[in-house]
């Protein structure tokens, strides 16, 4: 449960931040385009969701394919 408070914090964080900068569209392409990555991709998605690998696996992953 804590995982998805602090998960909303950061968004909430993020789309202040947005608003701040005038920039909610392009944030909002970012993150479009990172959820449709993650959900076309059944081998990205086995890895973020893998007990077995670590947080710093997952984030090269992720660097890796954007």
């Amino acid at each position: 449960m804590s995982e998805h408070r602090a998960a909303y914090r950061y968004a909430r964080a993020l789309m202040d931040l947005a608003v701040e900068q005038k920039k909610v569209g392009e944030i909002q392409g970012d993150i479009q385009t990172i959820l449709e990555t993650i959900e076309e991709n059944d081998s990205l998605r086995d890895v973020l969701h893998s007990p077995l690998l670590t947080a710093l696996d997952k984030k090269e992953a992720l660097k890796a394919v954007f």
